[in-house]
């Protein structure tokens, strides 16, 4: 028999439904111009089935297909972050390198990743579960995220993604931020670490737009309503 697989105490199984409940949501906004692989039959490939990634700095994710318009555009990554999870590596930047703004651990799932090459991303609340309370169902579009980057060689937070905190969980609704966007001197995010400072698990979608497909498509998100991140630096 297989090993129930669980983050913090949750078992992943119970963000299934959620995950792909809010993911047609987020599609229906599209009008279906932006379609994830939700009811494939090979799990492997299921937007909603994740799975422990034990050498990543995060704690589980999917990867699945991405199609606008009918062409496929890219990868939507679904990814669990329990407390103190992080996107970080040091691929573009040496901790040892580095400071670290107070509140925040010394380690490279902090370190800020370059965003080349991506003309846009974007975080789609999908679900977060209190790790006080594992036996509860998750609730569905919650999730606050701090977005990491550089002020020189500190790295500290720039701004917020998902809902806020004190947000009245009865009003809780799709929502997308964007993690990077921009040119030039306008450009925000880049390079950039999502991280998860709450006391849950918390689990959202990021899907990366590539300059060509941008070229192509500006349009691309347009249905999601992208906000800028609150309080972004």
């Amino acid at each position: 028999m297989a090993k129930t697989q669980e983050v913090a105490g949750i078992k992943l199984k119970n963000f299934e439904a959620p995950i792909i409940d809010a993911l047609k949501q987020y599609q229906n906004l599209t009008d279906g111009a932006l379609e994830f692989e939700l009811d494939s039959n090979d799990r492997e490939h299921n937007a909603g089935v994740l799975g422990l990634t034990p050498e990543r700095p995060n704690s589980a994710r999917s990867t699945t297909k991405v199609k606008y318009l009918g062409k496929e555009i890219g990868s939507l990554y679904v990814i669990a972050f329990n407390e103190g999870d992080g996107t970080g590596d040091v691929l573009t930047y040496d901790i040892e390198d580095l400071k670290v703004a107070k509140g925040y651990p010394r380690a490279d799932k902090v370190v800020p990743r370059s965003k080349e090459g991506t003309r846009q991303e974007a975080h789609l609340a999908v679900a977060s579960q209190n790790i006080d309370d594992v036996h509860a169902d998750p609730l569905k579009f919650a999730g606050t995220f701090d977005l990491l980057g550089l002020d020189g060689r500190l790295i500290k937070k720039i701004g917020e993604l998902g809902h806020p905190v004190d947000m009245n969980l009865n009003d809780l609704s799709p929502i997308t931020t964007l993690t990077v966007a921009g040119e030039g001197p306008e450009r925000f995010g880049d390079p950039h670490v999502v991280y998860n400072p709450h006391k849950a698990v918390q689990v959202a979608g990021f899907l990366a737009i590539s300059n060509k497909v941008y070229e192509a498509h500006p349009e691309v998100f347009a249905g999601l309503d992208p906000q800028h991140p609150r309080g972004l630096k």
